[in-house]
């Protein structure tokens, strides 16, 4: 049953909620907390600074083609372009990609200017618990890494906005 604070407002978010809950069933987080916890985190953050409504339907979903067996196809079908270009550029290249870090990079950097809005919010959310279950040398090293991608990805968007 869709709870009735979603159901009626916004039939996308509504939608995308509903996917997300169901795509990330049984998942959880290093914290035990349902994995699901963490993209509607990500959708709330995307909300309160006022990205479209495309983009926080892409924030809750910006993990399920990554880390469940929805293809992106099913994405673009249910979501449109836009949604699905954004969660598109949020989606790692597949483990034994060669080069993947830096495809990955690339493809955030030339995707849809929100989706990298998506992804600093993404990366705010899982810094801010990594302490709690990561040993303290894997998270320093995390921290490291997403900050070094998230200060290419705030440049990106500064150089869009002095043009």
């Amino acid at each position: 049953m869709t709870p009735p604070i979603v159901k009626d407002r916004n039939p996308g978010i509504s939608k995308a909620v509903i996917l997300a809950i169901n795509a990330h069933d049984g998942a959880y987080r290093g914290d035990g907390v349902p994995y699901v916890v963490h993209p509607i985190r990500v959708a709330l953050h995307a909300a309160s600074i006022g990205l479209s409504q495309q983009a926080i339907i892409a924030s809750l979903l910006h993990d399920v083609v990554e880390d469940t067996d929805t293809p992106i196809s099913e994405i673009y079908s249910t979501f449109g372009d836009d949604v699905g270009d954004m969660v598109a550029a949020l989606t790692k290249p597949a483990k034994g990609t060669p080069n993947r870090t830096n495809v990955y990079e690339h493809q955030l950097l030339e995707g849809p200017p929100e989706s990298r809005m998506i992804k600093l919010l993404d990366i705010q959310d899982n810094l801010s618990d990594i302490d709690e279950y990561f040993e303290p040398e894997k998270a320093a090293s995390y921290r490291m890494s997403r900050e070094a991608l998230a200060d290419k990805l705030r440049a990106s968007l500064h150089s869009m906005e002095s043009e």
